[in-house]
């Protein structure tokens, strides 16, 4: 979807999506708002849409706003999570009557398919961990890491190890652009942050992702739906669509 919208926009005049260039500083400058990117000097823009994770934010500098930039530095809390994808040639735990859904205490506290819908071939099976669990399992160096899985899931899943075809980590809370999971609201959260991104900052500050919705927070429902919301609010403002 992400790419069906960027190759629209790429056809359509004046109008340019720029991939893999963070913006590093956001700033006033001529009564517009200017962004200093990556690579590609700077832009100007008459409103910004601030849809990283708060995790994030302090990579970007709104030092002309103090206020702002104070309150982006004191970000909400977000989670710890990672997922270790399995891919099987069978499901091979029809053999002996089980499952690929699982509770455990750790450091594997979840699993279950993905490929549900498959008849034949390419079966995936998610190992997830949350909290210290997930610490613990990103915190396992890339050698250890397959075997420290298979030890953990060779009880409940006799015949994993032969049956394993390819395995990708999601080390999400290491990843340098996201450096979490998702929102995990803490108590009086909610009611602070959910107003504010709700109403922007100064009519040109907009909010957007899954942690400002609070119907689908850790889903890309929750992503797209917030986007909808403020497109359409935008759309409303500028007199481009009917209130």
């Amino acid at each position: 979807l992400a790419h069906h919208f960027q190759a629209w926009l790429n056809n359509t005049k004046d109008k340019i999506v720029i991939d893999k260039a963070p913006v590093r500083r956001v700033f006033p400058h001529e009564g517009r708002i200017r962004l200093m990117i990556d690579g590609h000097g700077t832009a100007d823009a008459d409103d910004v849409i601030l849809t990283i994770p708060p995790s994030v934010w302090n990579t970007i500098e709104f030092d002309s706003w103090p206020d702002l930039q104070a309150k982006l530095s004191s970000p909400p809390q977000m989670g710890a999570n990672v997922k270790y994808l399995m891919r099987f040639k069978e499901r091979f735990w029809q053999e002996f009557a089980s499952a690929p859904t699982l509770s455990d205490d750790g450091p594997v506290d979840l699993t279950w398919e993905t490929t549900e819908a498959n008849e034949t071939g390419d079966y995936v099976m998610v190992a997830f961990s949350g909290a210290v669990d997930a610490e613990q399992c990103s915190s396992w160096p890339d050698p250890d890491r397959k075997g420290n899985y298979l030890r953990a899931l060779r009880e409940p899943y006799p015949r994993i190890d032969e049956n394993l075809r390819d395995e990708r980590f999601m080390n999400w809370p290491q990843e340098e652009w996201t450096r979490a999971s998702y929102y995990f609201p803490q108590l009086g959260e909610v009611t602070k942050w959910g107003p504010f991104w709700r109403a922007g900052f100064e009519d040109w500050l907009h909010f957007a992702g899954e942690h400002t919705s609070y119907a689908f927070m850790g889903y890309m429902e929750g992503a797209l739906s917030s986007g909808y919301r403020l497109a359409r609010r935008l759309a409303v403002r500028d007199g481009l669509f009917p209130a």
